[in-house]
């Protein structure tokens, strides 16, 4: 019973298709070469390799992501990654609270802090509506920055790419897997925490911005374009990119 659950898991996060990343034409899955090129294909990995591999070795992680499309496994890596980010939250808050506690003497004095330490609807720790809710927006960013990603391409080189949403957002949902390290932020960092944090979106970046080069076939000078139009909206309007 067991292992039939994980076959019919594994076949659901698994492509049935794969990219020739040289003349972007979609073969069946488990040939060896292009059936229109003749160029070797890209074989689909397992979950794990593809977040390893994504973290350690990008461009050819990368590579092989944008070929196989392998959408389900962008989901879950987005789920992961959603994970670490909303732990992370949670225990900041926690520390602002235990840090709150230790210098209540300080914070009670103050109008605006003792204001809202007696609002009943004052919650310094986040519930499960509001893991939701977080869940949901990281979800719901993913697949709107992809499309961001897909429309920018479409507008500024439609005749230069092959544009694949489905490719995108599978490059773009491992990409994100570089959140994980947000939690060395709880270490005391000082002045240094604001610099490791524009390094990690910074590195995001560049994984994505190989991840879209290999879906398209285009240029990293344009592709990084294609990436980094989007990251700004993103970045100004508040939302995980």
């Amino acid at each position: 019973m067991t292992s039939k659950i994980y076959e019919q898991f594994q076949r659901q996060i698994s492509s049935d298709k794969v990219m020739c990343l040289n003349c972007g034409a979609i073969n069946p899955l488990g040939l060896e070469n292009c059936e229109n090129c003749d160029n070797a294909l890209e074989q689909p990995r397992s979950l794990w390799v593809n977040l390893f591999q994504t973290i350690v070795m990008p461009r050819q992680a990368m590579a092989r992501i944008a070929a196989t499309m392998p959408i389900m496994q962008a989901l879950l890596a987005v789920i992961a990654a959603a994970s670490v980010f909303i732990l992370f939250q949670v225990v900041t808050y926690y520390q602002s609270l235990e840090d709150a506690l230790g210098r209540i003497d300080e914070l009670w004095r103050n109008v605006d802090t003792r204001n809202a330490l007696l609002d009943p609807n004052f919650h310094p720790v986040p519930g499960l509506v509001e893991i939701g809710i977080n869940y949901f927006v990281f979800i719901l960013s993913w697949l709107f920055f992809s499309i961001a990603v897909f429309y920018t391409i479409r507008l500024l080189y439609r005749r230069d790419a092959r544009i694949s949403y489905k490719s995108l957002a599978s490059v773009g949902g491992f990409a994100r897997i570089v959140t994980i390290f947000t939690f060395i932020f709880l270490l005391p960092l000082g002045d240094f925490g604001y610099a490791l944090r524009i390094l990690i979106l910074v590195w995001q970046v560049v994984v994505d911005t190989i991840g879209v080069r290999y879906s398209t076939g285009l240029s990293y000078n344009k592709a990084i374009i294609a990436v980094i139009v989007p990251t700004l909206i993103f970045q100004f309007i508040g939302m995980p990119i």
